[in-house]
């Protein structure tokens, strides 16, 4: 560690009143925050001047009411990839599901675009072709990952029985995963029903769950798929569990 000496006249310690240790403590942390302030420095090379950790720094911050999110982009993409080393291998998609979310099964759904795409690589993660719903959930999951609130247990049978459908085996992928999975392919299996069950406002339904196959009619139909009863007080199903009376 390099050292540097200053002279000093003893006045300048009388006026702050601080031991020769704690005015070098206190000057260090200004030239730190100045610095960081004009952005000339990043916020980890910041702490570091001052001799604190980044937490510590952060509340030095706020003490001296100066704006924490004075970003360092290039510091910021560092830092990501230097996250994405050390912490993104512990969210990873299989071949298998990659290629079922680039399937055309999705094809009903908006497909991500370049500039999120791009985003996703600098945290180690290839979305290029996925719906749009799902590489959000697979993006948060890998932040998740970073601090430590990825649900890392495995899926339920129910949910591996119910993918095992479309030739995909999740029974060895993290919950989290999974459930960003299953959620847009419910979507698709709703949307092929309310196509071949041509379900609108004033069809007579039942619910194949009902055994009585109780007549219903459809009052609304809302963006996620939800179908709404005439006279139900808020009564819904979902569209792929309703057949049409014929």
């Amino acid at each position: 560690m390099t050292e540097i000496n200053l002279d000093l006249p003893p006045e300048v310690f009388s006026a702050r009143r601080l031991s020769p240790d704690d005015f070098v403590r206190d000057m260090r942390l200004a030239a730190a925050i100045y610095w960081y302030q004009k952005a000339e420095i990043s916020q980890e090379k910041a702490a570091q001047i001052a001799g604190l950790n980044r937490r510590d720094f952060l509340a030095a911050l706020a003490r001296e009411q100066v704006d924490v999110f004075s970003v360092d982009f290039e510091d910021l993409e560092q830092e990501l990839t230097i996250s994405n080393e050390l912490h993104i291998t512990q969210f990873q998609v299989s071949n298998t599901v990659a290629d079922f979310l680039r399937s055309s099964y999705f094809d009903k759904l908006p497909r991500v675009d370049n500039k999120q795409v791009e985003f996703a690589q600098k945290i180690g993660l290839n979305i290029k072709d996925y719906p749009e719903e799902v590489a959000y959930s697979i993006i948060r999951s890998s932040i998740n990952s970073i601090f430590g609130y990825l649900d890392t247990r495995r899926p339920t049978e129910k949910q591996i029985n119910f993918l095992s459908q479309f030739g995909i085996d999740v029974s060895s992928e993290n919950r989290s995963l999974v459930n960003a999975v299953i959620n847009p392919t419910m979507t698709i299996l709703n949307l092929n029903a309310i196509e071949s069950e041509k379900l609108k406002p004033g069809v007579e339904v039942f619910n194949i769950h009902d055994s009585f196959k109780t007549p219903l009619t459809i009052s609304s139909i809302s963006d996620d798929c939800l179908v709404y009863f005439k006279g139900g007080n808020g009564k819904r199903a979902n569209a792929r569990n309703l057949k049409t009376i014929k």
